[in-house]
């Protein structure tokens, strides 16, 4: 990434609105990078300044009295581009959260050429640092903040988030370490650990050690460096990669493959006419179309896009499901294919579900874990002795839903006609004539 502009704010925000603008010479695709920090409103009512302000004003009674009013008052700062893209809470610098330390965000897009604008909503007086803007070549973007890395010493607070704005992205690599925490006397130092969520999905930590929501634990690595990197081929949309940080982790590179377009992403994986390969429960890769697969294949990868985490009966019951609608040809088709692929029915295969390149790749979406290749050689497994007839149904349900869904409106407006049968882990199923 090529920088173009460079400004130094250091400053706190006291009107409502901050407008910075900046040109663009020719269309392309850019970065914009925004350094600030937000305060609770603990610090904002009892900081030496704000106290002695209400000394001098006379309303330090009245607003002690009053202090519930001001519970609400974080400092907060929003961002939008050309006052028409928005962003949801992922992409906010939160005083809650902060407690006064710095947040860096980056936004990558594609800009015509001419004037453009960064507005920030403000609330209270949060600290805008610094703005950068990048000017990006090619597909690949290798990065790392300037002013606020490694993170200032904190708690558990969001400290890097990335937002790809109608964009793709096709593989993501990040190595960092984290120390141990340093023993002072009589107390240790809390270790250093760093979080990463994408698209508001935590990358799980499973070694043992090291807490589950902390991918780089300073417990386990001692300052050792680790790599993760996964091809994840989210289609173009918004996406958000946050990096959450306790203490002061390292991140030595982060790099993102960018896809423009949907097409880009599936020529990524589509196979050459020469040679037409068919996934394998050891190489699951998709082909780039869904009939290449063997029932068994399309079937696990359906038992892993809807069950991956919950146990061996939820799966079995989510297999129960296909199979009895393929047996009821009166309301659903009579393959298994088309049972799984058919339109608005199972999620994770919808090109714009989280879920979706976890299911086209199951091996390469947690590379080299050794719990996940177990989960996914079981839901392959369970699949080929459902088909076989070494496993009986256990249910007869033919529709379930997951947690994300409110219960009561599945019943009145998905299975009207239902009978509710059975929880299992997050998962609510039941049986219905349509």
């Amino acid at each position: 990434m090529e920088i173009l502009i460079e400004e130094k704010i250091g400053k706190r925000l006291k009107e409502k609105s901050f407008e910075w603008g900046f040109d663009v010479e020719k269309q392309g695709l850019y970065g914009i990078e925004v350094t600030a920090s937000a305060e609770t409103w603990k610090h904002n009512f009892f900081s030496p300044s704000s106290l002695w302000k209400r000394i001098k004003s006379k309303t330090i009674i009245k607003d002690l009295f009053n202090l519930r009013s001001f519970r609400s008052k974080d400092d907060n700062l929003k961002v939008k581009i050309d006052n028409k893209l928005s962003f949801d809470n992922r992409a906010k610098w939160n005083g809650n959260t902060l407690k006064g330390a710095k947040q860096t965000n980056l936004f990558i897009t594609h800009f015509e050429q001419g004037k453009h604008t960064l507005n920030l909503t403000v609330a209270q007086q949060p600290r805008l640092e610094t703005i950068r803007v990048f000017q990006i070549q090619g597909t690949t973007i290798s990065y790392l903040p300037k002013h606020n890395h490694p993170p200032e010493q904190g708690n558990r607070r969001q400290w890097l988030t990335i937002v790809l704005i109608n964009l793709g992205l096709g593989t993501l690599s990040v190595k960092a370490s984290a120390k141990k925490g340093t023993w002072y006397s009589i107390f240790r130092r809390d270790d250093d650990d760093l979080k990463l969520i994408i698209n508001k999905t935590i990358q799980k930590n499973y070694d043992k050690k090291c807490h589950k929501y902390w991918h780089w634990c300073g417990r386990a690595l001692k300052g050792e460096s680790k790599q993760f990197q996964e091809t994840l081929n989210l289609p173009p949309d918004t996406h958000y990669i946050e990096f959450w940080a306790d203490r002061s982790p390292l991140i030595e590179n982060i790099e993102l493959e960018i896809i423009d377009n949907k097409e880009q992403m599936l020529e990524e994986i589509r196979p050459t006419e020469e040679y037409k390969r068919i996934p394998t429960v050891d190489d699951p890769r998709w082909t780039g179309d869904f009939r290449d697969d063997t029932e068994q294949m399309i079937l696990a990868r359906a038992i892993w896009g809807e069950a991956e985490g919950e146990p061996r009966e939820g799966k079995l019951w989510v297999v129960g499901v296909v199979m009895n609608r393929v047996k009821t040809p009166y309301a659903w088709p009579n393959t298994i294919h088309d049972v799984i692929l058919q339109d608005k029915q199972f999620d994770p295969f919808k090109l714009t579900d989280p879920r979706y390149a976890k299911i086209i790749n199951p091996l390469g979406f947690e590379d080299s874990n050794e719990l996940i290749k177990m989960s996914w050689y079981e839901c392959y497994e369970i699949a080929q002795d459902m088909i076989s007839g070494e496993i009986e149904n256990p249910t007869t349900a033919t529709h379930f839903h997951g947690k994300g869904v409110d219960r009561e409106w599945f019943e009145r407006n998905v299975v009207p006609k239902g009978i509710f049968l059975k929880k299992i882990g997050k998962t609510y199923f039941y049986w219905s004539p349509n």
